[in-house]
C-alpha cells in the first residue's frame, strides 16, 4: 500500500505544472510544493480575485458598530472613510467556511478600541472559503496577495509603513497572512489563531506561515491534536517566535459538553432570542421623545421595508432567521469548539492586561509539574494581544504553556500553594484553599486529596479566576470523604503562597484545628 502511495506521488510530480496569473497580484503555480507532495497530494490552482471577492471592512472608534467597505482598487473609498494614516492598522481575517461579517471579528475590533486607537479592518474572503477544503487551502494565496496589494496602496498613497501593520489570522487565514508577509517585508506582527494543520503542517515555509513573514510572529494553538483520530484542525508545529499552547493545546476546558448545552451556552440559540427582544426592551420605560427617536432608528434599521402593518411580519421573519443562525453558530462551536477557542482567548486577552501568562516549558506535562514556575528574571510573555511586549523574543521559536477557564472570562492567574497541616488526626479526605486579596477573592481550590497527615506539607499549583493582588488572608477548608464518628479535627499550621508572574512569596499562619466543613482563616505572619 505504501508503495502504491509513493508511486502515485511520483506520478503527480511528473505532471506538467499549471499556472494562472492575475492583474496586480502576479502568477500562481500548482507545482511542488503547492501540490504533488505527501502533505498536499491534490492539485488546485487558486480562484480568481473576482470569484473570491475579498472585501475589506473598516471599523474605527468613529464607526465601531457599522463597517465602511474600502478597496485598494478604488482608493477614493479609503480617503472618504474614517481610515487615518496616523493610526496603526490591524487586519483580522477568518478561516475555512467562515466569513468576515461574523460577530467575532467586529467584536474583537470593538475590544481593541478600548485599549488603543487603530484602524481595524475585517477581511472577508467567504466566497473563497466556502468551498472544498483543498480549494480553499489554495485560495488563501490570493487572499494574502490581496492584503499585500492593499498595504502597497497604503504605502503608495499615504506613505504608510508596514511597521504599523498587524495581521491576525484564524485557521487558514493565518497562512493567508503569511503569504502577505512574504510579499511585504517589514510587517510589524502576524498573529496566528490556531493555524490550520491539514495541507500546511510539515510543508516548506513557502506554503505556510513562518517567522520570516513578519518582525514578530506569535501563535495560539488550541486544536493541535492529530487530524486522525482526534480530528484536530490546528497545527502542533511551532511556527512563530512565540508559540502558546493553552491547556496543552489539544483539549480546551468547556469543549466536552453535549451539543444541546453547547448551543445554549456558547453563541447559541438563546443569544438569538435575546437579540430578538432588544427592540421591545429598548421601548420599555422610554419617554415619548425617546420612543420617536428609537422608532426612527428602527425604520433606518429595517431600511423602511414598508408600512407599519408589514413591519411586524418583517421582524417575525428576521427573528426566525436570527434564531436559526445562532443555533447553527452554536452547532459550529460544538463541532469545532477547540479550534474556535483561539480567537476567544485572544479577544479576552485585549481587556486582560495581566492575564494569560505563558510559562516556558518543553511540554505540557512538565508545565503541570512546575517547570517554568515562577517566571524567570526576564519575565514571561502574555498570550494574546500583549505578547509583543515580551522582552525575551529571539530568532528561535519558544514554547509557552498556561491554563485557562472553561468560559468567559478565560484568563487565569497561576499560584503555588504549600500548606502544612496540624492536629492529632490522620484522616482520608481532601482540603481546599481560597485566596483573599486587595483585588478580590477566589473560590475554593483543591490542594490535595488522599490521606491527610499532621505535620506534612502539601503543595499544588492553582489557576485562579482573579488576580487577587496583595494577599491578605488564606481560607482553609477540609472534608472527610467518609463518615467518621470520632469527629476528627485538622488545621492549617502555615500556608506559603507564591505568585507565578513575579515570584513573590507570602507566608500565612493559622491557629488551632477545626472540624470538617468549617472555615479556618490564616493571616500574615
Amino acid at each position: 500500500m505504501l508503495g502504491i502511495w509513493v508511486v502515485s506521488l511520483s506520478l503527480l510530480g511528473t505532471v506538467k505544472a499549471k499556472e494562472v496569473c492575475y492583474d496586480q497580484l502576479g502568477c500562481f503555480s500548482d507545482d511542488i510544493p503547492w501540490s504533488g507532495t505527501a502533505e498536499r497530494p491534490i492539485s488546485k490552482l487558486p480562484w480568481s480575485p473576482e470569484k473570491i471577492n475579498t472585501r475589506f471592512l473598516l471599523y474605527t472608534r468613529e464607526n465601531p458598530n457599522n463597517f465602511q467597505e474600502i478597496s485598494a482598487k478604488n482608493p477614493e473609498t479609503i480617503s472618504y472613510s474614517n481610515f487615518k494614516p496616523s493610526r496603526k492598522t490591524t487586519f483580522i481575517t477568518h478561516g475555512f467556511i467562515d466569513q468576515g461579517e461574523e460577530n467575532w471579528l467586529s467584536d474583537m475590533c470593538r475590544r481593541m478600541f478600548k485599549a488603543e486607537d487603530v484602524n481595524c479592518i475585517c477581511v472577508d474572503w467567504s466566497s473563497g472559503s466556502r468551498t472544498l477544503f483543498t480549494q480553499a487551502a489554495n485560495n488563501i494565496r490570493v487572499l494574502g496577495a490581496e492584503m499585500a496589494y492593499f498595504i502597497e496602496t497604503l504605502m503608495k498613497n499615504y506613505d504608510y509603513s508596514p511597521s504599523s501593520v498587524h495581521i491576525i489570522g484564524h485557521s487558514m487565514g493565518a497562512h493567508g497572512a503569511g503569504e502577505t508577509g512574504k510579499r511585504i517585508k517589514g510587517i510589524a506582527r502576524i498573529t496566528a489563531l490556531d493555524p490550520c494543520e491539514p495541507y500546511f503542517q510539515g510543508t516548506p515555509t513557502d506554503v505556510r506561515l513562518d517567522t520570516s513573514d513578519a518582525v514578530f510572529v506569535d501563535a495560539i494553538h488550541t486544536d493541535s491534536g492529530p487530524l486522525v483520530p482526534n480530528l484536530g484542525l490546528g497545527m502542533s508545529q511551532a511556527i512563530g517566535h512565540l508559540d502558546f499552547y493553552p491547556n496543552g493545546g489539544v483539549q480546551m476546558p468547556g469543549c466536552k459538553k453535549n451539543i444541546i448545552s453547547q448551543i445554549v451556552d456558547i453563541d447559541g440559540i438563546w443569544e438569538g432570542i435575546i437579540n430578538s427582544t432588544i427592540w421591545r426592551r429598548h421601548r420599555q420605560g422610554k419617554s415619548t421623545q425617546q420612543r420617536r427617536y428609537l422608532q426612527h432608528q428602527f425604520d433606518v434599521k429595517v431600511k423602511r421595508v414598508g408600512p407599519p402593518q408589514y413591519r411586524a411580519q418583517f421582524w417575525k421573519k428576521k427573528v426566525a432567521a436570527l434564531t436559526t443562525k445562532n443555533a447553527l453558530d452554536g452547532t459550529r462551536d460544538f463541532v469545532a469548539c477547540n479550534h474556535l477557542r483561539s480567537y476567544k482567548y485572544y479577544s479576552d486577552s485585549i481587556i486582560s492586561k495581566e492575564g494569560f501568562v505563558g510559562f516556558p516549558s518543553p511540554t505540557y506535562n512538565s508545565f503541570e509539574s512546575g517547570t517554568g514556575f515562577p517566571c524567570p528574571s526576564i519575565g514571561c510573555p502574555q498570550m494574546g494581544h500583549y505578547a509583543n511586549t515580551y522582552s525575551g523574543i529571539t530568532k528561535v521559536s519558544q514554547k509557552f504553556y498556561l491554563n485557562t477557564g472553561d468560559a468567559k472570562d478565560f484568563a487565569r492567574y497561576r499560584y503555588k500553594v504549600s500548606v502544612t497541616l496540624t492536629g492529632s488526626s490522620r484522616v482520608t479526605g481532601y482540603f481546599n484553599v481560597a485566596l483573599y486579596g486587595s483585588n478580590g477573592n477566589t473560590r475554593q481550590y483543591e490542594v490535595f486529596k488522599g490521606t491527610l497527615k499532621a505535620g506534612t506539607t502539601y503543595s499544588a499549583f492553582i489557576d485562579v479566576e482573579v488576580d487577587v493582588g496583595t494577599i491578605s488572608t488564606v481560607k482553609f477548608l477540609w472534608n472527610n470523604r467518609i463518615l467518621n464518628p470520632t469527629f476528627p479535627k485538622l488545621g492549617a499550621q502555615a500556608a506559603v503562597v507564591q505568585n507565578g508572574r513575579d515570584g513573590r512569596t507570602s507566608t500565612f499562619c493559622g491557629s488551632g484545628t477545626v472540624r470538617e466543613d468549617i472555615l479556618q482563616t490564616l493571616t500574615g505572619c
